[in-house]
């Protein structure tokens, strides 16, 4: 059963080198923010698992995504 519609704005994590590189060549890491919206489908202390598509009889759902609630910015139901 799926909740309330949120928007979800956060930090990821991402790779940022594929290869070796001298240390004293890196660049200072950016930031990536992220904005998912959807349908809340679970939720504990830790993580919210959203998705943005909903079967009309609320039996199934794609495109879902957990978020650890420590990456979480900003959270507002729409």
């Amino acid at each position: 059963m799926c909740g309330k519609i949120v928007l979800i704005e956060w930090v990821d994590s991402y790779s940022v080198y594929e290869q070796w590189d001298f240390l004293n060549d890196l660049k200072e890491p950016e930031i990536i923010k992220c904005k998912s919206v959807g349908f809340i489908v679970n939720e504990t202390d830790e993580s919210i698992l959203i998705m943005p598509h909903i079967s009309g009889d609320n039996e199934a759902g794609k495109g879902g995504i957990c978020i650890p609630k420590l990456a979480i910015i900003k959270r507002t139901e729409l």
